[in-house]
């Protein structure tokens, strides 16, 4: 039983990252390569995170590229992050809420990602009306210091297990939806 529910936080967790590159364009254009290789990049450095991944892949269509970047460094970081407490607390002998709250995290991260890959993308537009750049500068920091910011409301409200995820879904999702509206204005534009 406790192999099923292994293979039921697994599932939760990373078919998500399957289900968008499936969906996406990214299968069309057989990319899988590119999204490991930017799954490897998380491996090898935090420093230059989405900065470098958002120029990285000059010789595909923009959104392609933010979509590779996005995946492939969610997809790293989630499987590098959490594969291993699956494998080792949720093959345990007691089922626990946490490995589920751990994949829906995931799934969270992957649309934070993907938000902060477009930011990045949008802030680094030469034709970016300079009245949208407070507005993309401080999404952006606000994605990058999210964790932060979510755990100081954690810590003073003491917020705890799904109270602690609905505001890390609430906060990631507003984020998200400015981001992806900014992003798809220049890709429509262009």
């Amino acid at each position: 039983m406790t192999f099923v529910h292994f293979i039921n936080c697994v599932a939760l967790a990373y078919a998500p990252y399957v289900v968008t590159y499936k969906t996406s364009i990214l299968s069309e254009y057989n990319t899988m390569m590119n999204v490991g290789f930017a799954g490897l990049i998380y491996v090898f450095t935090q420093l230059v995170k989405m900065l470098t991944l958002a120029t990285f892949f000059p010789s595909l269509e923009q959104s392609t590229a933010v979509l590779i970047a996005g995946v492939g460094w969610a997809g790293a970081q989630v499987l590098f992050s959490y594969f291993l407490s699956f494998w080792v607390g949720a093959r345990g002998l007691e089922f626990d809420w946490k490995y589920i709250q751990m994949a829906l995290d995931s799934n969270i991260t992957l649309i934070h990602v993907l938000a902060t890959a477009s930011l990045v993308w949008v802030w680094t537009r030469k034709d970016l009306n300079r009245s949208l750049l407070p507005v993309v500068t401080s999404l952006l920091v606000l994605s990058v210091f999210r964790t932060v910011a979510v755990e100081f409301f954690v810590n003073v409200y003491s917020l705890h297990g799904w109270s602690f995820l609905m505001l890390k879904t609430v906060v990631t999702l507003a984020i998200a939806a400015v981001s992806m509206q900014l992003y798809a204005g220049f890709i429509e534009s262009t």
